[in-house]
């Protein structure tokens, strides 16, 4: 009885282990699907921001303080949702999904995936776009867990 209950003791440190390595790879794959929801709430926030205050801008004219400087404001504000919805394939809106397709699986910068999503749901709308952004980004998440190290303890 005593020896048996010797072997099971012996077993709880594995078990503790592997339990410990599962609860830090859960967390940091949620860890990084958070972020990589985060970035995107954020990418929309600010699009969203730059829009708002192009609207803005169109009635400040006739406000006699902000009048002289809205020239300079509009410009700024157009650069920057420039800036933030350009996509860097030369020809965008003329590709075809193939095309596109092709070029999303050849990156791996998560801003252009990002641009290309925003660009090509408020544009064409291409089913096959979309969803190869979203394998796309999905295969950059799972690569990054996989080389996920535990901590030693």
């Amino acid at each position: 009885m005593w020896t048996d209950m010797l072997e099971e003791v012996k077993k709880i440190p594995a078990l503790v282990s592997d339990k410990g390595v599962e609860v830090q790879q859960t967390a940091h794959t949620r860890w990084i699907e958070a972020r990589g929801q985060n970035a995107q709430r954020w990418y929309e926030f600010q699009i969203s921001a730059m829009e708002r205050a192009g609207l803005w801008l169109d009635d400040a004219p006739a406000w006699p303080v902000v009048g002289p400087v809205v020239d300079k404001a509009e410009e700024a504000v157009q650069k920057q949702l420039q800036t933030l919805t350009n996509v860097p394939l030369e020809g965008f809106d003329g590709l075809s999904a193939k095309v596109l397709v092709a070029a999303i699986r050849d990156t791996s910068d998560r801003g252009v995936l990002r641009k290309v999503r925003w660009n090509e749901a408020r544009g064409k709308s291409r089913k096959t776009v979309l969803e190869a952004v979203a394998r796309k980004l999905e295969q950059l998440d799972r690569t990054e867990c996989d080389s996920f190290e535990p901590l030693a303890f």
